[in-house]
């Protein structure tokens, strides 16, 4: 194709030349100057992306029994799971009270307070300390996100996430319970069942994670190495206890939602990197460079080449602000931070240097985001994150030299 148009162009200049009467001397080369535009006019779906790479996220824990939650009036994307991990009667009557308690409680004893009219799950009777702790649950939350895809998340954390635990049961059994999640005890405050049935019919309409009664375990920082969180539910040795309460067999109910925003935060700045193009064009050189000898005889000016070169990108938000867009091809490297939502970046003499040097042909640049350690990024609830607009311009001076200045 080279080799026509040159062609083409030699036998013009020839023609004109020899059809005037006055003397003239055959040009050496031939300069062709250009500002070739590309713009890609489809949007990139970088909601898509994320969405793709958090699918297995769910994955985890549905495979481990949890429900998944619709969540409608987030303004993050987020994750909401339930499930009932216990929901059964809790036997007492097998645990020791000290102080002289007599080792079984008799029947008559309990009658004999029900025909008082005394609710025997009251503590309005003498109470006895338990002698060693009673455990009603131990199991552990899934927490291993090591199945998302590092591409797209990796050097990333998950912040604000959390699980909620509700305890619920009769006779006030369950105000006794303490909750012990990787050694840190907190106490069951009240007993209060969760909104689950409504929750399942119609999705969870509130704006952050579900307030009331549940005890609130705060997960900080989840990474791809973070480990099964393990828990432990009983009534800790000591525990005053009304005796009526170990023949009671209180239902008890413990109800778990993990609250999964997807806020995250930089980590890894190395790994860090979302991938807008893998490569601007399929293959070679954007400018259509080559140095292969048999196809670069119309290039041997190659280092004025390019002139200036401009990239343009907008997105829909302001998402990725303090971003920083990166261009890079071999050992090109082109990096300028994100303003706002979009961005114009100019590329400076050197860097056109680097882009003309026949070492770094072909150019073709790979496009991606990056960030700092500690940047923030929050996904949008519907993953509406798009690039809108992405073009690159550039100033082209082609010197093509005609075959008989060689000659000379």
């Amino acid at each position: 194709m080279k080799k026509h148009f040159i062609f083409g162009v030699i036998t013009l200049f020839v023609f004109s030349f020899l059809t005037c009467d006055h003397e003239f001397a055959f040009p050496k080369e031939i300069q062709i100057k250009g500002s070739p535009d590309i713009k890609f006019g489809a949007t990139v779906d970088l909601g898509g992306m994320f969405k793709d790479a958090i699918n297995n996220l769910g994955d985890v824990f549905t495979d481990s029994g949890f429900k998944l939650i619709e969540c409608t009036n987030t303004q993050t994307e987020t994750i909401m799971l339930y499930q009932l991990i216990f929901g059964e009667k809790f036997d007492l009557s097998d645990s020791n009270l000290g102080n002289g308690f007599p080792p079984e409680v008799p029947d008559d004893f309990l009658q004999f307070l029900i025909d008082l009219g005394i609710d025997i799950g009251s503590v309005g009777v003498v109470e006895y300390p338990l002698e060693e702790e009673k455990v009603l649950l131990e199991g552990s939350f899934p927490l291993d996100l090591s199945g998302i895809d590092s591409n797209i998340l990796g050097g990333f954390a998950f912040e604000n996430a959390r699980i909620l635990l509700y305890v619920s049961g009769e006779g006030g059994l369950a105000e006794l319970l303490w909750i012990d999640i990787d050694s840190e005890p907190k106490p069951v405050s009240s007993g209060n069942a969760s909104n689950f049935a409504a929750w399942e019919s119609n999705g969870y309409n509130g704006t952050n994670y579900p307030s009331g009664s549940a005890v609130n375990i705060e997960l900080s920082s989840l990474t791809s190495e973070s480990n099964d969180l393990t828990y432990r539910i009983y009534i800790p040795e000591d525990t005053m206890i009304n005796p009526a309460l170990l023949k009671l067999e209180a239902e008890i109910k413990v109800e778990a939602v993990i609250w999964f925003p997807l806020e995250l935060t930089v980590t890894d700045s190395a790994l860090a990197s979302i991938e807008i193009m893998k490569s601007i064009m399929e293959e070679g050189d954007l400018f259509g460079r080559s140095v292969d000898p048999e196809e670069s005889e119309n290039n041997l000016d190659l280092e004025n080449f390019v002139t200036w070169l401009k990239l343009d990108l907008i997105l829909n938000n302001k998402l990725f602000e303090g971003a920083s867009v990166v261009a890079k091809s071999g050992d090109v490297n082109i990096e300028m931070p994100l303003t706002g939502n979009s961005i114009t970046l100019d590329i400076n003499k050197d860097k056109l240097n680097e882009i003309n040097n026949p070492d770094n042909i072909p150019f073709n640049p790979s496009i991606n985001l990056a960030f700092d350690d500690g940047a923030k990024l929050t996904i949008p609830r519907g993953f509406d994150i798009a690039i809108t607009k992405f073009g690159i311009s550039a100033g082209l001076n082609v010197k093509i030299p005609l075959p008989w200045a060689s000659e000379e």
